[in-house]
This record gives structure tokens, sequence and C-alpha cells, in this order.
């Protein structure tokens, strides 16, 4: 998905003038969120989207520094991690993160007592968020939670990372007061291997969500949002030879340089890149499209870990399912997100390596027929029920405050 951080800014300003409530009623929250201004970042997408429907000075932001973005609005007192070079290799990377972070600690430390935050929260896709939030809430014995959107342990399954994410885990998992997850796959793993109880808060959709299906006109072609790399090269290669078999174009919206997707055979006069700077552009293009694409690889086809790939589902859906134009997903049907698109049947779902079966949904797909248009209607009604923001954001006071009412190592649950 394209956004730049002129629109990012913007929208939060728009809702910082509303008369929004406060994140949580018994004191302000620190948020340790590391890539909240990245925009290709699905967690970030979560966070900006949630924390759009709050007063923006009832909390703190923990992030990563971006040039020339300013804070969200008037009034926000955000602290920016400082910047880990780019250039470094991995093993470089990460001891000068170690390094770093006792030093980010204490800077957090000195901006919750300043401020008299009464709860953290840490979000991961980063290991050093989660670390600096619980040993700052170690530190000052209060209460924090974490909220999951790519598993601690099983993101860094056979990697050299391994190791210190098992150790980090297990001490999370001890002190923590709350565990968040963003889909119950997720929750469901969690529960039948660890024993533990998570609270499910989904990706939400702040845009109001049409009630009758698009009538503007589309293109025969179909739209997959979002990179190409480890997690989808393989199935995304299937479904651009499906439609390249029926003559229509791929439109992938990335920044990706173009012999990154070739390296992965997405090349050819029926690959077109997009990129739009403005959500809003990006929402209009959705509803342009022939059909929106999911790709999932097979666990055989990807190095990414199995529970990563059973478990998730990419928040591109939700914008997906809003636009009332029809979407296919090419995974195996064991995965979470074929489950939940089946149970709500508001996708059609290709779980056989086919080229051909592929090149068959999409003619289906095309011809725009009652069923297809009965399943874009479900993905409306999926939308207005289960992404709400309304609903999903106060699902998410709740726990704040509920929290804010509880001591350092005490559980909601």
């Amino acid at each position: 998905m394209g956004n730049d951080t002129d629109s990012i800014k913007g929208q939060e300003s728009a809702f910082a003038q509303q008369a929004l409530p406060d994140l949580c009623d018994l004191g302000h929250v620190l948020i340790v969120s590391r890539y909240y201004y990245d925009v290709a970042v699905a967690m970030a997408v979560i966070m900006r989207n949630l924390l759009s429907r709050f007063n923006p000075e009832s909390f703190t932001l923990v992030t990563q520094c971006v040039p020339n973005v300013k804070p969200r609005c008037d009034g926000a007192q955000d602290y920016c991690l400082k910047g880990i070079p780019k250039f470094l290799p991995g093993r470089f990377h990460r001891l000068w993160v170690g390094i770093q972070t006792p030093f980010v600690v204490a800077g957090v430390k000195r901006i919750v007592q300043r401020l008299g935050v009464k709860v953290i929260l840490a979000t991961h896709v980063d290991m050093q968020a989660v670390a600096v939030a619980r040993e700052t809430a170690r530190a000052l014995r209060l209460p924090w939670a974490v909220y999951i959107h790519n598993m601690i342990v099983e993101n860094y399954e056979n990697t050299r990372l391994g190791p210190r994410a098992r150790k980090l885990q297990a001490k999370v998992f001890s002190e923590v007061s709350s565990v968040l997850v963003m889909c119950d796959g997720i929750a469901d793993l969690y529960r039948e291997r660890y024993g533990l109880a998570t609270k499910t808060l989904v990706h939400n959709h702040p845009e109001p969500v049409r009630t009758e299906l698009p009538t503007r006109p589309v293109l025969l072609q179909g739209l997959l949002a979002g990179a190409i790399y480890q997690i989808n090269a393989r199935s995304a290669k299937r479904v651009l030879d499906a439609l390249t078999t029926l003559d229509y174009q791929m439109v992938i919206t990335t920044r990706q340089p173009e012999e990154i997707l070739q390296r992965f055979g997405i090349a050819g006069p029926n690959v077109k890149r997009e990129f739009y700077a403005e959500r809003a552009d990006y929402l209009v293009a959705l509803e342009q499209q022939g059909v929106l694409l999911i790709a999932l690889d097979w666990p055989d086809e990807s190095p990414e870990s199995n529970d990563e790939l059973t478990t998730l589902i990419p928040t591109r859906v939700v914008e997906y399912l809003a636009s009332g134009r029809p979407v296919l997903v090419h995974c195996p049907d064991s995965y979470y997100t074929a489950r939940f698109l089946h149970e709500h049947k508001c996708a059609l779902v290709v779980s056989e390596r086919s080229v051909d079966a592929l090149a068959s949904a999409i003619k289906r797909v095309m011809a725009d027929g009652q069923c297809i248009r009965e399943m874009r209607r479900a993905g409306l009604e999926t939308v207005r029920t289960v992404f709400a923001a309304d609903q999903v954001a106060a699902e998410f006071k709740a726990e704040m405050d509920a929290l804010a009412r509880l001591k350092w190592g005490q559980r909601i649950r």
C-alpha cells in the first residue's frame, strides 16, 4: 500500500481537531512502536489507524526516526529511537542495537516519570521495541502489555536470533499484564502451544464503509498490494502466469526495484508497478480493479516459519474487502487467512497449486456473476462487523483502562 509522511500527518491532524477520547481514562499511555512512521510495515498501518481514534495528547510514542517527519500533531511528545546505519551487516546491526538499548531505556524512563505514565504498550515486529518496553516497565513497576503482529519466537524460528527470541518471550509471558494479538490465528496457536490466554485486537478500517457495491468502471486486471518477498514470491508468480494466460495485467503497488521482482520471475509486459502516495488514491484504485489479489506461499516453498504462514492475515485484506471489489486468494485452505475468508464467504480461495485453476477462478471473478456479487457484499459486511474502527478502538481503550488499574506483574485475565 502507498502512503507518504505528509498524508500520515495530515490524517492524524484532521483527527486531532475532533473531540477524541483519551486512550486511557486513568492517565497517560506510552507506546513503543518502532516502525510507526514506516509506510511499508503492516503493524505501522494498524497502529496509525487505531490511534487515530484517540486524543493524540493522551499517549506518547517511542518510535523510529524518519527524515523530514514532524510530530504527529501539535502537542504530541514523541521520542525517536536513534537511527541504526542501514549498511551494517546483520551481526554488527544486532551488536549496535544491543549497545543502544540501555540508553534508549534510560531515556524512556525519564519520559515515563515526567509524564506520569500509567500504562506501557509494546508492539512486536521488532524485538528491541518489546525489550525497551519490558525493561522500562520492570524498572518502574508499571503494568504493561504487548501487541503481537508477528510472533516473537515463531517469527525468528531457525534464525540466529532464535535463542534471543526464546529468552525474551519467556520474560514477556511471565511479566506482562496482557497479550494482545492481531488475529485469532495467533490466539489459537498461543492457547494450544503455551496455554496462554490472549485478546484479539484486529486491524481496523478508519474510513466509512460503503453500503452499496461501487459502480465505477473497472479495469480488467489484477492488483496485488505490497511487496513481493519470501512469503509470497512463488504463489504470486503462479497468479501472474494465470493472468498472463488470459492476457490480463498484474499491477503491483510497491516501491521495490524492478530487478528484485525479476529475481522472483515477476516480470514481463503483463507486470506493472504502481505506487500511490496518498491513501485516498490507493483506496480509489482498489475500486477500479477487476480482481484484488492475495498470495501466500506453501510451507515447502518459503523459508518463512510455518507458524507465521499458517496464522497470519495480511492487513491489506481489510482495505480489499472495504472496496467492494472481488478478492481472490491463493494459499492453502489450512491457513488462517483462508479459513477466515471461507467463514465470512467474502473471497474466492484457490488452494490448488495450479495455473489452470487460478485462470479458471480469475475468469469467474471477471464475469462478475451473482455469486461473485454476493461475495463482494459479504466483504463489505465483514468490514462493518469485524473491522469497524470505532468498535476496535473501544476494545483497545477498555484494555488500556483495565491495565491502568493493575500493578506490575498482575494479569487482566
